[in-house]
Order: C-alpha cells, then structure tokens, then sequence
C-alpha cells in the first residue's frame, strides 16, 4: 500500500540519505518529513475499494454540493489518509475546528513513480525503483465551486472549481533515500496546478463519506495494536481502517436480518451531521442561516466480529 510507503519514508527522516551524488538534503526537507511524520502517526486511514465510481461521485456529490460541498463539509477526523488502487491523498486540518471548503488544509499526494510526466517536469528522476513514490506537498484553501459556464471554461483544468493553494514541494523517495526533490519554486507551483484535480478528488470524496445516509465503519484485523513502538509508525495492517456504508449495508456485514416488518418498520437511520436553515420560511423566527447538530440515530448492534476483523459502527462522528 501507498500508505505503508509513505509510513517507511517518514518513519526516521533524519537517517535518509542521498540518493544520487550531488544531491544535498537540506534542512527544511528533513523538517518538513519530520512535520510530515506527526501527521501520518495520527492520520486514520479510509481505504477506497477497486471499482469506487468517482465519475459518479463527483455527479453525485455536485448535485448536492449546497450541502455536501459548503459551510457543512468536514474531515471525519483531523487528519485523514485516503487510500486509493492508484493513488493516496492526505489532508490535515491545521485547525482542528475547521469546518467548510475556506480553512486552510494541508494535503500530500502520493503516486507511483512509473516515469511520471510530472516529476519530468520538475526535474525529478523518473523510472526509478519500485519501492520509490512521487510525493507533492502544499496547502490548500478557499475552495469554490462554479456554475456559469463562462467561468467554468476558464478553470476547466479543474473541472469547474476554484482554490487558493500554496505549494510547498514535490520529491520522489524510498524508506531509505531521497532520490530527488524541488522547494517550492515556479516550476513545483505549475506542477501542483495539475496536480490539484486530485486533492479536490478526495475531497468530493469525504463528502460522499458524509453522507447523513451513510455511517463510517471501523476495522480492526488480526494485526491491530493500540500502542506505538517507539520511533516506528504503524503499518496498515496494524491499525483501524475506515470505510462508511449504508445501514442496510451495515446489518448485512453483521449478517442480520435487513427485512422490515411492515407492521412495525425500522426507525429512519442516520448519522450525525449538520442542518443549515436556508428556506426563508426561518426568517421569521430568526433561524434563517443558523446551523444545528442533527444527533445520529442508529437502531442495532454497533460491533461485531465477523471471521477475524471487528467491526464498530461510529455514531459519534
């Protein structure tokens, strides 16, 4: 996994070495792996299965994007790791309150090397060896999203949407070497602005995730462990795991009965989330553009053990 990479890279930033003569790590890197590796102990991993239909998430996800994509978006949790078949996206929230697309996040994006075109462009070594990732850096902020056409043709790159970033660097790694980077200078500025469609993915991703339909499922397997060894950062097989899935779907993991006796059906099910008044029928009573705390509701068992993995259903999120 990208992840379990990622964890190798930045688990012991001061021992990295060069990889290639000439090059010479300079301070700020190693700081920045250092910042990095606080980030990636925390970060709880969502893992996006094969199949995952982000063409019809982004449908989806626009279509609502009032309430998915404004004031009401959130990180499940302060640091999240999204873990896709081709790609990893890491997004922090430097204030753990922030809530909405205008606070500034940071994000690393993390690829395969495979003779990037990118990392072509920023002066980085490319077909290099398998165990080495592409990593960019920066922090985003003041995300907005389109809908006159007009504008929309001026940003088609990042198909309708608007953001504010600053770039920090790209670099291309393995646990034990750095085998190239670029600070933030021009040329990483127009490599981030191509890369920025993927960050903005994964954010239309978590807001699928935060479906009010939709309860975030945790996974501990065989491997789980609570405490840290020292100085070594937890693989993916030794921590939770995140996904989120419908109740029907939840009842069905659990193998529970999903049918609804007609004569008593089951209450509505929904996860905790945020109600904004935005119907001008509230202006009368002083609501209009104030925002509730709509409290989960879930009916049924919240963990269970199927074969070795536990599962735990999370209403507190």
């Amino acid at each position: 996994m990208l992840f379990d990479k990622l964890c190798g890279i930045v688990e012991k930033p001061d021992e990295l070495q060069p990889g290639r003569p000439g090059l010479t790590i300079v301070p700020a890197i190693t700081e920045f792996l250092r910042d990095l590796r606080r980030v990636v102990t925390e970060a709880n991993l969502f893992v996006i299965p094969d199949g995952f239909a982000e063409d019809e998430i982004h449908t989806k996800v626009l279509a609502e994007k009032g309430s998915l994509l404004g004031e009401e978006f959130f990180l499940p949790f302060q640091s999240v790791a999204v873990e896709y078949p081709d790609r990893l996206t890491l997004l922090h929230d430097i204030d753990p309150k922030a809530a909405g697309l205008a606070p500034k996040r940071s994000f690393v994006h993390v690829w395969p090397t495979d003779g990037n075109e990118l990392m072509k462009r920023a002066g980085l070594p490319a077909n290099v060896k398998d165990d080495a990732v592409f990593l960019a850096w920066g922090k985003i902020h003041d995300i907005v999203y389109i809908d006159d056409l007009a504008e929309r043709r001026r940003v088609e790159n990042l198909f309708g949407v608007t953001c504010q970033f600053v770039s920090g660097g790209t670099m291309v790694a393995t646990k034990r070497q750095i085998l190239g980077y670029q600070p933030d200078m021009d040329i990483v500025t127009q490599v981030l602005q191509r890369l920025m469609q993927q960050p903005l993915r994964t954010f239309e991703t978590v807001a699928f995730l935060n479906l009010p339909s939709r309860f975030v499922v945790e996974t501990r397997s065989g491997g789980y462990r609570e405490d840290d060894a020292p100085n070594r950062i937890r693989r993916s097989h030794e921590r939770a795991k995140f996904t989120t899935l419908t109740p029907g779907e939840i009842k069905k993991l659990f193998g529970r009965d999903t049918g609804e006796d007609r004569q008593s059906p089951t209450p509505h099910e929904r996860r905790r989330h945020t109600r904004t008044f935005r119907s001008e029928r509230f202006a009368k009573s002083g609501l209009l553009g104030k925002s509730i705390i709509i409290p989960a509701t879930w009916v049924g068992e919240t963990e269970a053990v199927v074969g070795n993995k536990k599962y735990i259903v999370r209403t507190d999120l």
